[in-house]
């Protein structure tokens, strides 16, 4: 293939391209294997038992593994150094992110498991899209760079945009971290950068100038730009999913519900139009595929684009019931608490009245002129004066 790096050349028959990845998974594995070795020796060093015999094993292990796992890596036929530096990425990211789930624990706090299996789930789509036999199928069929394309901006960031990522940095990391995290939140390039008409234009518009310029065949001859783009399509997929479902609260743009909705259905008459585009093109998308793959191509963008947005619009849709019904159970506790506050009141009300009334009625005993006879103390404890009884009054 002209101008394409020996690395990215298509294979004989298709099974070396279902085995030949971009990275050397027994080379990964044995790398990981060495790194965890290297992590046992710098435990027990700090703990204090570096004489004894289990740092020497580990120290032998994580020779033997990072002696094989380099000579894996380094006699890998499709060896991509792009694909190894997202696989070290990819790692550090999941690591962080347990590491915050477990930070989290430890002070009694819980972190919902399904955020969890979301962010491990949009860290596996990127690797498939980007260390599999799916990179290296892109070099012979237009089909294969719409999956790649697709993983990387309509089913890697929701996944991704649904585990909260930044909720959990913020809620484990030290206060100097927050301090930057919460900086770059509230900077004005971000808000440029998170801006409706922004998202718009890097999600949509990248989309579209990619597969109808010839951009795709420029990037197809230059690996290094083609991996550059993959990032990028791969930010511009974050970053429009992450206002649209993500978890995670946008200090520069909190975009009502009904808004995300409309954000969504904005871009199906732009992937619609894509994909009739693509069926309907008299030439490949690039010299080295066919018309028929890039026909198939323009099918698969536009009922993949379709579908997106329908789970995407079911997915606002349940938000936007469940935090309807969070804000009306907030609404109930609130005049819940009022009423108990009233209840409160009144009953105090009630204690002061009944306290003066005792009060008073002390006091009106303590002023009246003590009882002779049982005649007197009746009159004297409802408060009426005596009458007096003349003897003239006694003598009839």
């Amino acid at each position: 293939m002209p101008g394409m790096h020996a690395m990215w050349a298509p294979p004989v028959n298709l099974h070396n391209e279902l085995v030949d990845w971009p990275v050397s998974l027994p080379g990964v594995l044995a790398l990981g294997v060495m790194a965890w070795a290297v992590y046992r020796i710098v435990r027990a060093r700090r703990s204090g038992d570096e004489h004894s015999s289990a740092p020497a094993g580990m120290f032998v292990l994580a020779l033997v593994t990072g002696i094989l796992g380099l000579a894996l890596v380094a006699t890998s036929p499709h060896g991509s150094p792009f694909a190894y530096a997202m696989t070290v990425v990819e790692i550090f990211a999941g690591a962080c992110y347990v590491a915050g789930v477990r930070r989290l624990a430890a002070k009694g706090r819980t972190w919902p498991v399904f955020r969890t299996v979301m962010f491990m789930g949009g860290l596996v789509t990127v690797a498939v899209a980007l260390q599999t036999s799916v990179a290296t199928l892109v070099a012979t069929a237009f089909t294969f760079h719409v999956v790649q394309h697709m993983l990387l901006m309509m089913i890697a960031p929701p996944l991704l945009a649904l585990s909260a990522p930044m909720t959990l940095a913020l809620q484990t990391s030290r206060r100097s971290t927050k301090v930057v995290l919460i900086r770059i939140l509230h900077a004005k390039w971000f808000g440029v950068l998170t801006f409706p008409v922004t998202i718009w234009a890097g999600y949509y518009g990248l989309m579209f100038a990619f597969f109808t310029t010839p951009l795709l065949a420029f990037a197809m001859s230059h690996m290094v730009l083609m991996d550059f783009l993959n990032l990028v399509f791969l930010f511009g997929g974050c970053n429009f999913w992450w206002p649209t479902i993500g978890a995670d609260y946008n200090p520069r743009w909190a975009l009502p519900y009904g808004m995300r909705i409309i954000n969504l259905l904005i871009g199906v008459p732009f992937e619609s139009f894509l994909g009739i585009a693509l069926l309907g093109d008299r030439a490949p998308a690039a010299p080295i595929y066919t018309l028929q793959g890039t026909h198939v191509g323009g099918g698969m963008v536009w009922m993949i684009g379709e579908v997106s947005a329908f789970v995407g619009t079911a997915i606002v849709m349940i938000q936007w019931m469940r935090a309807e019904d969070r804000l009306a159970a907030r609404a109930d506790r609130r005049t819940a608490a009022l009423q108990r506050a009233a209840a409160k009141e009144r009953d105090r009300e009630e204690a002061r009245s009944r306290s003066g009334e005792r009060a008073a009625r002390a006091s009106r005993r303590a002023a009246a002129p003590d009882a002779d006879s049982a005649y007197e103390e009746a009159y004297l404890r409802r408060g009426i004066p005596v009458p007096i009884i003349l003897e003239d009054d006694r003598a009839d």
